[in-house]
């Protein structure tokens, strides 16, 4: 039940996080540049996954971590990001957007 769990429930729980990591941030982009920040966000989310899937095999080899202790630190690596949104203000950017407007 464990393995077909989490097969179903693994890439909805990381479409989601993908999808609102995505939409977050092109909320707190400027309206000029929101295409070019939409590719380097899915830049940046394809290299971070080749990062993990290339870090998997130092973790097991050199470090000596099991497979258990993999998904561990995998799973605390995803949440670090999480504790970073708490910083995150939208309306912040909202403001000075229409500060600039109003100046120009």
């Amino acid at each position: 039940w464990f393995a077909m769990a989490y097969l179903l429930l693994n890439p909805g729980l990381l479409a989601f996080g993908v999808v609102g990591f995505i939409s977050m941030g092109m909320r707190i982009s400027w309206t000029g540049s929101v295409a070019s920040m939409f590719t380097i966000y899915m830049t940046v989310s394809n290299i971070s996954h080749v990062i993990g899937n290339k870090s998997v095999g130092p973790l097991l080899d050199k470090w000596g971590f099991s497979y258990e202790e993999v998904f561990w630190t995998a799973g605390m690596t995803m949440l670090l990001p999480l504790l970073l949104l708490v910083f995150v203000q939208p309306k912040q950017v909202d403001e000075k957007k229409n500060e600039e407007l109003n100046s120009g």
